[in-house]
């Protein structure tokens, strides 16, 4: 089992090669990190990495079901705005437009509440 500060850093190297545009090897970290790890502190932050990477593959399927594990029921709000963005991306690659549209809405009702 990895440490809680182990887990922080296989995170932030999944990040950094997700903003080096090395795709392909940030989701095999994150996807392994998330195999290794049972409900830590960053999960939530490591689907939504896996959810940005798909989208940036024009992957919304895979992208949806990462931000299944993102969105709790709960409304997002502060830094967790970002979610519906990435969901109205997610769905706008499916072609599910209104849904797409709603969750751009969404994102611009909360991300003005901050």
């Amino acid at each position: 089992m990895l440490t809680i500060d182990e887990q922080k850093s296989l995170h932030i190297l999944g990040y950094l090669y997700f903003r080096m545009g090395l795709y392909e090897k940030a989701e095999r970290l994150l996807k392994a990190l998330l195999e290794v790890t049972e409900n830590n502190p960053y999960d939530v932050s490591v689907f939504a990495l896996l959810a940005s990477v798909s989208i940036l593959q024009k992957n919304g399927a895979a992208a949806l079901e990462y931000l299944e594990n993102v969105f709790d029921g709960n409304v997002l709000t502060g830094r967790k705005v970002i979610y519906y963005l990435l969901k109205a991306q997610a769905l706008f690659l499916e072609n599910r437009s209104d849904e797409a549209k709603n969750m751009l809405d969404m994102y611009l009702l909360y991300k003005g509440n901050k």
